[in-house]
């Protein structure tokens, strides 16, 4: 044990036993420190009575250390410098006031310093040496215990698991985005709360000219970008249409970083732009809205540096539905995380807009950590489609690489030959013959459609289904009805529209009590089914799971009423099974969120089962389980 460690007074006994624990890999981050930069000759005081300093932590090639660090109590840890490595071994000799504080830095990343990423410091443990009170401060947004940021050739940047990671552990926690903003294509919206305006409900900024609603009075830096760069204020007269105006905010507020922020600002440049891809395949490329920029505003910023931006936001935005509509924003860590159409985590947001990314399956050491870029609900060719014109790369998860989608047959179609019972699907669907798309073969006779007849088919069902009656339970029962003659049970068309309907049915008049016994059984049916299809094609999504499973423990609820006594104990265990599984799946989501208060809800009844259940056992003495 270092001299430091031995000489500390029997108060701050607590971090000799978390040093005993952690010793091999103390000592491995102490013997290779200066793989990435000069130990610092600075005394500790000098450090903390210093204006504002940044303290680096580059780590050995183990990728995780435990670095113990002693600062004085109004010093600021912060988590990407300029100003050299603190060691245990430079604050040998430190006298120890009694106003010390003790903070404990707990596994930082060294690829991300290989990588010219900051990397972000995952959780500070202040003790304070008065009453040994440990006190967690989340100050970060990764958790390098459980993930690395590494890079190749095909994939780019991405994170890979150290260690196994359980369900519902969290991989990644961002409390703010590096800028956020109202969509590239929106209707005019309050710049401070993007609420959609009206002529009626917009006012005019009394500064810059930018519409607010009656209840916001600031919004975000374009007010200070508009006066600094503009002669006029701003005025906006057409409330009906996409305001092509609006395609400039994000972007000029991404732009302010660059004076006010340029840590920030740096850190945003160096994200993904893809821009010359976006100057070929979008409709609104990014030299465009720059070009557009440059003519409103006076600004000495080059236009290449601003299509960079805007390309930057485009590929690299999240939707964040906590408005409505919903906004953009853009995330530093967050935005490194690699695409799967059948992701291991599933992402969501605070109340505040920070971002979230938890395992929604049990990954291994090694297993890439995945969200979905896209909707996963979509069939391959859509979903495909998407990530191409958007993401601007071809999707090659195992997903869209198996045609039956994990046996799933979500894109299957059944056969057309009288007779034959089986599904035809083309060999894969990202391989082609020449200029041609492979064809669809059934699995039974073997018998081939050309790709341009199933398309043109699915092109057809897919109008009907836009055109389609919405919120109409017999529309969604003729739907289904008449396609499932020619589409697989689990195809996305069909899978979108039962899980419509399985929402729709006890929505209406008087709520389940109701609905008849045969709607109300076919409800269950098609909860259970889309519910085990959701599980098995993508397990990610939480909130569509916990809102078919919300709604399936509602209906064995009410079903289970209708039964004698004996069976309805059986009922009631069932939905309390089921509704515990939908509560934690929703509990992370934020309360303005219709998910948030189902969770809230579920919670609630969770409560409710539990009393009933119990009276219920004192009147029949039963157990309930």
């Amino acid at each position: 044990m270092p001299a430091l460690f031995q000489n500390l007074p029997t108060k701050y006994e607590v971090f000799r036993v978390i040093y005993n624990s952690c010793n091999s890999l103390l000592e491995s981050t102490i013997f290779h420190i200066n793989e990435y930069f000069p130990l610092t000759t600075k005394p500790l005081f000098h450090l903390a009575t210093s204006s504002p300093r940044h303290i680096s932590l580059p780590l050995s090639a183990s990728n995780q250390a435990l670095l113990y660090l002693f600062v004085l109590g109004k010093t600021k840890l912060r988590s990407l410098g300029s100003s050299g490595v603190l060691t245990i071994n430079s604050l040998q000799g430190v006298a120890w006031p009694e106003a010390l504080f003790l903070c404990v830095v707990v596994h930082v990343l060294t690829s991300a310093v290989r990588t010219r990423i900051p990397y972000k410091l995952s959780y500070i443990l202040r003790i304070d040496p008065f009453n040994r009170t440990l006190l967690s401060e989340k100050l970060c947004r990764i958790h390098p215990t459980r993930s690395k940021l590494v890079a190749n050739e095909v994939l780019g940047r991405h994170y890979v698991a150290i260690r196994n990671i359980a369900v519902g552990e969290i991989v990644l926690h961002e409390e703010k985005a590096l800028v956020e903003g109202p969509p590239l294509e929106t209707a005019p919206v309050c710049l401070g709360c993007f609420v959609v305006l009206s002529p009626d409900s917009a006012v005019p900024c009394i500064k810059c000219g930018w519409p607010l609603c009656r209840l916001c009075r600031n919004h975000g830096p374009e007010c200070e970008f508009t006066i600094k760069y503009k002669d006029e204020k701003v005025s906006i007269t057409d409330y009906v249409f996409p305001h092509p105006t609006y395609r400039c905010i994000t972007t000029i507020r991404a732009l302010h970083l660059r004076d006010t922020k340029p840590d920030l600002y740096k850190r945003l440049l160096n994200l993904e732009d893809h821009a010359e891809l976006q100057e070929k395949s979008s409709f609104f490329t990014p030299r465009l809205v720059a070009k557009f920029i440059k003519r409103f505003f006076k600004t000495e910023i080059t236009e290449e540096e601003i299509a960079k931006v805007v390309g930057i936001l485009q590929v690299n935005g999240h939707e964040v539905p906590l408005t409505e509509p919903p906004h953009i924003a853009v995330y530093d860590v967050a935005s490194f995380l690699e695409h799967s159409c059948r992701a291991n985590c599933s992402k969501s947001f605070n109340n505040k807009g920070g971002i979230v990314v938890r395992a929604a399956v049990p990954m291994k050491k090694g297993d890439h950590i995945t969200i979905c870029y896209t909707d996963p609900l979509w069939g391959v060719e859509n979903r495909r489609h998407y990530l191409t014109q958007t993401k601007f790369f071809q999707c090659m998860c195992e997903r869209c690489k198996d045609p039956t989608e994990f046996g799933t047959m979500y894109n299957a179609i059944k056969c057309w030959n009288a007779g034959c019972d089986g599904h035809a699907l083309p060999k894969n669907f990202i391989e082609t013959d020449g200029d041609k798309r492979l064809d669809w073969t059934c699995d039974k006779c073997l018998s081939e459609k050309s790709f341009e007849e199933v398309e043109e088919m699915m092109e057809r069902i897919g109008i009907d289904l836009t055109q389609m009656k919405k919120n109409d339970i017999k529309c969604c029962r003729t739907f289904i009805q008449h396609y499932g003659k020619v589409l697989h049970d689990n195809h996305y068309y069909i899978t979108d529209v039962k899980l419509a309907l399985a929402q729709l049915i006890g929505q209406q008049g008087s709520g389940l009590p109701g609905v008849s016994d045969e709607l109300l059984q076919e409800k269950i049916s098609l909860c259970k089914s889309v519910s085990q299809l959701i599980k098995s094609l993508v397990p990610a999504e939480n909130r569509i799971l916990g809102l078919v499973l919300f709604e399936l423990h509602a209906a064995i609820a009410e079903f289970g009423r209708r039964l004698d006594p004996g069976e309805l104990i059986a009922a009631l265990l069932e939905s309390k099974r089921i509704l515990k599984e939908a509560y934690e799946l929703l509990s992370y989501e934020p309360e303005v969120l219709p998910e948030g208060k189902i969770a809230a809800q579920a919670l609630k009844n969770l409560r409710d089962m539990e009393t009933i259940l119990q009276v219920m056992h004192q009147n029949l003495n039963m157990t309930p389980m």
